[in-house]
């Protein structure tokens, strides 16, 4: 499964802005205020964990996508460069010419989220 970034950039910025906290059972959008805001409240026992878990994904989310847009352009960057036979430049996973873009079930088109000719 290839993630949506852009998806979950748009839910990010449609969400109560962060960072949240985890406060028992509940997750808030401030750690400080007695009465923080509520964004949500775990009902399943173990409380405190998911609570933890929901707010750390909330809060890091932003930089791991980052750091995936970040390496995905880093293979983008050598995907054509490291194969070259006597017809053009081949993708090492699908095998491909780079004129035709990554096979459907190419490996390393599905990790960068590019099954499209290059550049």
């Amino acid at each position: 499964m290839t993630p949506d970034l852009a998806r979950l950039r748009a839910l990010i910025a449609e969400a109560t802005p962060g960072p949240w906290y985890a406060r028992g059972d509940n997750v808030v959008d401030d750690a400080d205020q007695e009465c923080a805001g509520i964004i949500a409240t775990v009902t399943c026992e173990p409380h405190e964990p998911d609570a933890i878990l929901i707010t750390e994904m909330r809060n890091q989310l932003p930089a791991l996508l980052d750091e995936l847009e970040r390496l995905r352009a880093v293979v983008r960057s050598i995907e054509w460069t490291h194969c070259v036979s006597a017809y053009g430049r081949d993708c090492v996973s699908c095998g491909n010419q780079e004129e035709m873009g990554h096979a459907p079930d190419c490996e390393l088109g599905a990790a960068i989220g590019n099954s499209t000719p290059g550049p």
